[in-house]
């Protein structure tokens, strides 16, 4: 008996040298796809993060002076600093705070808009509409509403008898006004996140329920809540990150006080001079620094979506799903007490925005006045829009808004296009290193880049200018990710039959896969553009001509500009809240689809 041995397939060295050649080919082609994206990534991300580990262990300032290593004594300086410990202290007490309502509320108004009660585009509106506003913004109409005389809210305690509370100035109570500042700003993202997980559990789920006898408190604990443990995740995961990087409401409503409430992100661990100002900053120093920085500027100013997401567009877009039987009464007794419950939720959400335009209409003698009052004895009025628009400061801020947002946007959606798909369908090397460095980079918060990234504006002589807004924001990692996992659906059949036919890549990508995408660029754009019109942060840092300021960088000088002027103040928030407001009543389609697609807001 006699046994065969069959020689294994070896390439010869031509096809072996073709196979090399087409790995090299691909991996050109992949990183000739993510070069733009990954130039920009390291040059204001990776570069500004490794500069500002090396200031850490030095003394070196603005000016380049006590350059030399220290090793660990910034370290220790800011280990035995008391105030970094309190902020520390801040920052957990805020995040405890507001993660757990934000939650709560957000699940119980999913919960009561998935009835399929009448109205659900006012409840989309009234809970989703704040999310839109800048935080510049959303500071002036709490502000007017925490005022300690004129405020609506201690108004209404004065009618009950009750003694007015100084709510962002008594210690005890400033961190909850900080709290229910930032959920009534957020919480509707995470509102919209949750209906979109409860519009996906199937409703044979709760005809099987309801056929084994459980009730409606059954089917919430054994079906509904077990279902969206992982938005529940998801949230709880966004609103820690969010909370730790926490900045805007708490330095623009209170200043950092009183009782000290600065976050523990308002510092850095280095020391340098800030901008051309005789200030040192130390460890922790930074809030100080910010507010003397801007102290001289304010004065001078006057269809496909991957069938596994968890998220449903289809049905947020076009309609809620009824939760009752056919032949169960649409007006019952539970129904209708759930419909009141949600309009008193949904008017209650939109109380400040409504008291701000109430105001904005107003003479400067009605809005001064100590008495609440909704139709003014003088009647309404437009002068105060008259002189914010003469002063033509709004105009001049929108335009470097408009400008600003613009170009980050075109410049990210197609980055972050040309990076996903590489890192979808393309083998190029270093692709995983490039890859877990993006993922990584979504947990960086912007305060600990502020000072690196500064001195680097200073070096490339783009202080005071639109590039220096427009490039440390041009780059979005978490975009990279969501193109990257839908073009991941894209069926490679259709892209291998153009290939057959000579396409190149380039052509593949921009015939096949740039029109099937569509509606998630449309949507990454939105709310890539929503975070640029509405950042503050950083044009607050790298702008101090007036003439460049962007809209929320200049409100932030309206309170300074216009004093107790009122009326002026809310007809400037306004005018700053109306152009995303507008752009949510055209597009709330697909901002909602955008929302339950991607996963992902921007704030």
């Amino acid at each position: 008996m006699s046994t065969t041995l069959e020689s294994p397939v070896t390439s010869t060295p031509v096809e072996a040298a073709g196979k090399q050649s087409a790995r090299r080919g691909e991996s050109l082609t992949g990183w000739a796809f993510a070069a733009p994206f990954a130039v920009l990534f390291v040059l204001f991300l990776v570069v500004p993060a490794g500069y500002g580990l090396y200031l850490s262990f030095t003394g070196e300032t603005l000016t380049g002076a006590n350059s030399r290593l220290i090793g660990f004594a910034n370290y220790a300086e800011a280990l035995g600093d008391p105030d970094m410990w309190h902020s520390l202290g801040n920052t957990a007490w805020f995040t405890l705070l507001s993660t757990v309502p934000l939650v709560v509320l957000s699940l119980a108004f999913a919960l009561l808009v998935n009835l399929g009660l009448p109205g659900r585009w006012l409840w989309r509106l009234s809970f989703f509409m704040p999310y839109l506003l800048a935080s510049t913004v959303v500071v002036l109409f709490w502000t007017w509403m925490y005022n300690p005389k004129l405020g609506l809210i201690n108004g209404i305690l004065r009618e009950f008898g009750i003694a007015p509370v100084a709510w962002l100035q008594d210690p005890k109570v400033a961190m909850f006004s900080v709290v229910l500042t930032t959920l009534w700003w957020t919480i509707g993202f995470n509102f919209l996140l949750y209906l979109a997980a409860l519009q996906n559990i199937p409703e044979q789920q709760f005809e099987a329920a309801a056929i084994d006898g459980a009730g409606k408190w059954r089917q919430l604990f054994s079906i509904v809540i077990p279902q969206l443990a992982p938005t529940t995740a998801l949230i709880l995961t966004l609103q820690v990150l969010a909370s730790l990087k926490v900045f805007d409401q708490i330095y623009m409503l209170t200043n950092g006080g009183p009782g000290r409430l600065d976050p523990v992100d308002r510092g850095v661990h280095l020391r340098v001079r800030f901008h051309r100002l005789p200030v040192r900053l130390l460890v922790g120093d930074l809030l100080p620094v910010l507010r003397h920085h801007r102290a001289g500027v304010a004065g001078a100013v006057q269809t496909s979506q991957p069938p596994e997401w968890p998220m449903s567009s289809y049905t947020l877009s076009r309609g809620i799903k009824q939760r009752h039987k056919p032949g169960e009464n649409p007006w019952s007794v539970s129904r209708m007490v759930a419909l009141l419950v949600l309009a008193v939720l949904a008017v209650s959400w939109l109380v400040p925005f409504v008291w701000a335009v109430v105001t904005s209409l107003k003479s400067e003698a009605d809005a001064g006045a100590s008495s609440i009052s909704l139709s003014p004895p003088d009647g309404f009025s437009f002068e105060a829009y008259r002189k914010v628009l003469s002063a033509g400061d709004i105009p001049a801020w929108a335009w470097n808004s408009l400008i600003t947002s613009v170009a980050i946007t075109l410049i990210t959606v197609a980055t972050s296009a040309l990076a996903g798909y590489a890192f979808s369908r393309m083998n190029f090397r270093g692709r995983r290193w490039l890859y877990a460095a993006i993922i990584a980079a979504i947990i960086i918060p912007p305060q600990l880049l502020i000072v690196p990234l500064f001195r680097q504006m200073l070096a490339f002589n783009l202080v005071d200018t639109y590039w220096g807004i427009i490039l440390p924001q041009a780059f979005a990692p978490a975009m990279v990710l969501i193109l990257k996992r839908f073009f991941d659906q894209i069926p490679v059949e259709l892209e291998d039959a153009a290939r057959v036919d000579g396409a190149n890549r380039l052509r593949v990508f921009w015939s096949i896969v740039l029109p099937l995408s569509r509606p998630i660029l449309a949507a990454v754009a939105i709310f890539v553009f929503i975070g640029a019109w509405n950042n503050f942060l950083w044009p607050f840092i790298v702008t101090t001509d007036a003439d460049l300021m962007t809209l929320p960088v200049g409100l932030q000088t309206v309170k300074s500009a216009y004093g107790l002027q009122y009326a002026q103040n809310m007809a400037s928030a306004i005018l700053a809240a109306l152009p995303l407001v507008i752009v949510f009543l055209f597009f709330q389609r697909q901002i909602i689809k955008g929302i339950a697609t991607t996963g992902f807001g921007g704030q």
